[in-house]
């Protein structure tokens, strides 16, 4: 019996992630391909990680995050609430649906690939992974499993407290923004704090202001930590009585589902082609898991110059 027969669930297109590109990338594939069927794999909720995040002002003017010509003019910078609700509403006005499971493995069956699913089993000819990479948390090399050591943002509510803080990027300067006004932070970064955050100016004037909260030490790494709420320096400096730290270094473009497909890459780059095509025939990154070195994708209204060309590649092939 053809493997085609034996499931119920074939798609000629399956997305994987509902994150913002995730959904973008399902309202426009199905309005180019009505003919197809088209899913969208998700296994928590629309825009599961942006929900994790702390309510804090966004990097990007709304021109930049919307989808559609309607807030085109509106540069102002939104809260995480309501970027949340934008792109609930978008999925909720284009009628769209998920289907709400967890992918295990994509297996490869002339020309078909089968996509295991954590209590199901779909067939698809084109996979389209645009899972983010928020998930995917970069570690340092050293020991850090202490109670009092988080890979993630402190709740904004945290006050007089002694806090450590690890990472010069921009989740590093919202984190000095909202919390250093109420505690005292040690801020150390292997280099020195990104240049280039649309929440500089901020960042200068309350470190101006609360200059006697912070302690900044750049270019320098964490030589250890102690279970005693205690770490050292490379340069030789102990800091003591520490209440939280949190080590927000950056993520990988490299998932667990693309270590377990075996996709070629280079460090934290997957390897593609000019359509976002894999080292695997059919399968596609979409968003920020396609970034490259010197070119990081962000949402900026759903990369459409970006999709066209994986769109182009199914209508031709």
């Amino acid at each position: 019996m053809p493997l085609e027969n034996r499931y119920d669930n074939i798609y000629d297109i399956i997305i994987i992630g509902g994150g913002p590109n995730g959904i973008y990338c399902l309202n426009t594939i199905n309005n180019c391909f009505p003919d197809k069927t088209i899913g969208l794999i998700e296994k928590s909720t629309i825009v599961n990680n942006i929900k994790q995040y702390p309510n804090i002002l966004w990097h990007n003017g709304l021109n930049a995050l919307c989808f559609d010509s309607e807030n085109k003019n509106i540069n102002r910078h939104p809260t995480t609430k309501e970027v949340i609700n934008y792109y609930e509403n978008y999925f909720i006005n284009n009628n769209l649906k998920f289907i709400k499971n967890e992918v295990i493995d994509i297996i490869n069956n002339e020309d078909i690939y089968k996509i295991v699913l954590k209590d199901n089993e779909l067939l698809s000819k084109y996979v389209i992974i645009s899972t983010g990479i928020y998930e995917n948390i970069k570690y340092l090399n050293i020991k850090t499993d202490y109670p009092y050591i988080k890979y993630s943002f402190i709740d904004l509510e945290t006050k007089n407290k002694n806090l450590v803080l690890v990472g010069g990027g921009n989740s590093a300067i919202d984190y000095v923004i909202n919390l250093l006004p109420f505690n005292k932070i040690t801020w150390i970064i292997r280099g020195k704090y990104c240049k280039n955050s649309a929440h500089l100016n901020k960042l200068r004037e309350i470190m101006k202001k609360y200059n006697h909260n912070l302690f900044l030490y750049e270019n320098t790494i964490i030589q250890e930590f102690y279970e005693n709420n205690t770490l050292k320096l490379s340069n030789g400096i102990n800091i003591n009585n520490i209440d939280h730290c949190n080590i927000l270094i950056g993520y990988s473009n490299i998932s667990n589902l693309i270590t377990k497909l075996g996709i070629e890459n280079n460090g934290d780059i997957i390897n593609i082609d000019n359509n976002y095509q894999t080292s695997r025939k059919n399968i596609f990154v979409f968003g920020s898991i396609s970034s490259q070195t010197n070119d990081i994708v962000y949402i900026h209204n759903g990369n459409p110059h970006r999709l066209k060309n994986i769109i182009n590649f199914i209508k031709n092939n």
